[in-house]
């Protein structure tokens, strides 16, 4: 990460700050999420997919079932980029876009995680696409006052640091649900 300059906006002091706690730095070094790019208040984040199967052969026998990985999906991603803004960090929670590097616009519907929670806060139907329907994402959470209350693990209010917020979404993208 960066040195902090002096006149370097508080947001950006606290998201520098956090970005070199060890328990952001831990997660860098396991190789499960990566900061790409920084453009303040645009941080793009990329986090780690562990692979998922292509197709499950079940082999019975009369007393076993045997269930075997095909090897991954070649349409899954060993990675997802997330495009940041961290304006007001951390008073406000982050609010990002799921992004394809390659042509620097929000991720295609069809290329976002799969899966029951991932379909969820991935999804391209609400918002056009351009935030994580989340209770730690900054645009899910303003239109959804009531998650504060009825999601407090998860609800950003504050409080939490970078390493906490990227790893709800590391959890999500690692789930033992479809990718």
């Amino acid at each position: 990460m960066s040195a902090v300059e002096p006149d370097t906006p508080p947001d950006h002091r606290a998201f520098d700050a956090d970005a070199n706690k060890a328990s952001f730095l831990a997660g860098v070094h396991r190789g499960d999420w990566l900061i790409e790019k920084v453009a303040w208040p645009t941080v793009e984040i990329s986090i780690a997919a562990r692979p998922k199967p292509s197709e499950i052969e079940r082999v019975a026998s009369p007393t076993v079932e045997i269930s075997v990985a095909a090897g991954p999906k070649p349409s899954a991603p060993e990675r997802y980029w997330l495009r940041c803004d961290f304006s007001n960090y951390p008073a406000d929670a982050p609010t990002a876009t799921p992004w394809d590097p390659d042509t620097g616009a929000k991720l295609a519907a069809d290329k976002r995680p799969k899966g029951d929670d991932a379909s969820t806060v991935f999804r391209s139907d609400w918002e056009d696409g351009r935030a994580l329907y989340a209770a730690y994402d900054r645009i899910a959470l303003t239109g959804h006052a009531n998650w504060m209350a009825e999601c407090p693990r998860t609800a950003w209010n504050g409080t939490q640091d970078l390493a906490w917020w990227v790893m709800r979404i590391w959890e999500l993208l690692n789930e033992d649900d479809d990718v």
